[in-house]
């Protein structure tokens, strides 16, 4: 996300783009996937 116009779209929409590299996203989802779960099984 290096164009202004991009990151100035993300911004009006409340996010924000972050530059990681695949090992930190794939880091990240992962921990996302298995927060997710967990919400999900306590919410049963």
């Amino acid at each position: 996300m290096q164009s202004p116009e991009a990151r100035g779209q993300l911004a009006r929409q409340g996010a924000a783009a972050q530059l990681e590299s695949s090992a930190e996203f794939t880091a990240f989802m992962k921990a996302e996937r298995e927060r997710i779960a967990r919400i999900g099984r306590e919410a049963l």
